[in-house]
C-alpha cells in the first residue's frame, strides 16, 4: 500500500508540475475572467512607497504587468516592457508591474534584486493577497498577463496573455494604448 501512495503521490506531483509550467509564458488562448473595473487596492510599490487604485487617474491609460518571480519569460520581457514603459510616458500613460509573489520581505527583495538585474525602471508594486485585488489576482491563471486600465479604473479590452516581445505585439499594444489615449482626451 506504501508503493502505491508514493507512486499516486509522484502522479499528483508530476501534473501539479506540468501545469505550474504551463502558466507561465502561456499561449493568448488561455482566458481570465477579467471584471469591468480593476479591484480597488492599497498597496506598496518595491521601494515601500504606498499606492492605490486612485493612480489609475493620473493617466489616460495604465498597462498593468502580472508576474511572478519564478516565471521566466515574465522576467526574459522586462528589458522590453522598460522600453515601452518609455514610450507610454511620451503618450500620457505609465506602465505597473504587479509582483504577485512579493507578499512579504524576503519575496520582494527577490524582486527588487530581478527588476535591478533586468533594467527594469518602472513602477512594481506588492499587493496584499486578501484585498480585492489580492483575490482577484489569485485567479490569474497564465503568466504574464498584461491588463491596460483607463483613467476610472476600467480595464479595457481583453488581456494579454504571455510575454509581449515581438514587434507585432508591441504596435498592438501601442495601437490600444494610442486608442485609450484618444478616447480620454486628458479628462480627469
Amino acid at each position: 500500500m506504501n508503493k502505491v501512495f508514493k507512486k499516486v503521490m509522484a502522479i499528483v506531483a508530476v501534473v501539479a508540475l506540468t501545469f505550474s509550467l504551463a502558466a507561465c509564458g502561456s499561449s493568448p488562448e488561455t482566458k481570465t475572467k477579467l471584471p469591468e473595473t480593476f479591484p480597488a487596492f492599497t498597496a506598496t510599490d518595491l521601494t515601500g512607497k504606498s499606492v492605490s487604485s486612485d493612480m489609475f487617474k493620473d493617466n489616460a491609460v495604465t498597462v498593468l504587468n502580472l508576474w511572478f518571480t519564478g516565471c521566466e519569460a515574465c522576467v526574459q520581457e522586462m528589458p522590453q516592457l522598460e522600453k515601452i514603459s518609455k514610450e507610454l510616458e511620451a503618450k500620457g500613460g505609465k506602465m505597473v508591474g504587479i509582483c504577485t509573489d512579493a507578499t512579504d520581505d524576503k519575496m520582494k527583495k527577490e524582486a527588487t534584486d530581478i527588476l535591478k538585474k533586468s533594467g527594469a525602471t518602472y513602477t512594481n508594486l506588492s499587493v496584499d493577497n486578501d484585498s480585492e485585488a489580492g483575490k482577484f489576482l489569485g485567479t490569474v491563471m497564465a503568466y504574464p498577463t498584461t491588463l491596460l486600465v483607463d483613467r476610472q479604473g476600467h480595464i479595457v479590452g481583453d488581456a494579454i496573455v504571455g510575454s509581449i516581445d515581438s514587434q507585432e505585439q508591441i504596435d498592438n499594444l501601442m495601437k490600444r494604448v494610442d486608442e485609450i489615449v484618444a478616447k480620454d482626451g486628458g479628462a480627469k
